[in-house]
């Protein structure tokens, strides 16, 4: 059935900055020993780190980046395991958590948390996997 009719899967999590207390009380601490307040430089060691995760992530689990294409064999949706990527965004917003009121509610609001990706008519060319760091 999912290759009939694929799926859109959207997952959102929310974390606190480090200036509000990290997750597991680790501090967010630059390269010279100097503390990160929240600004441009926790957001760039914020998303570096989950660019590197990702990486490692993808070693093990690396059709997620491929891309789908039509089997010419069986005309049927298959992953192509070509490393073309996952699609990583970096956003800024205004909006603090307490804004977005109960976090585990589905408000349409949270579509906006979401990455837009323009669909190729092409389905090669459409990403598996997207992720997305707002800040």
């Amino acid at each position: 059935m999912d290759r009939i009719t694929p799926a859109m899967l959207y997952i959102v999590f929310f974390y606190k900055s480090c200036s509000e207390g990290c997750v597991g009380g680790e501090r967010n601490i630059g390269e010279g020993g100097e503390r990160n307040t929240g600004t441009g430089g926790e957001r760039n060691h914020v998303a570096d780190r989950i660019k590197k995760a990702l990486e490692r992530v993808l070693v093990s689990w690396y059709p997620a980046a491929g891309r789908l294409r039509l089997s010419e064999k069986t005309g049927k949706l298959e992953v192509d395991c070509n490393g073309e990527g996952v699609m990583m965004v970096t956003a800024h917003t205004e909006a603090k958590l307490e804004d977005l009121g109960v976090l585990h509610e589905y408000k349409p609001s949270y579509e906006k948390l979401v990455p837009q990706v323009q669909p190729s008519k092409d389905v090669s060319k459409n990403p598996l996997t997207v992720c997305q760091c707002k800040f």
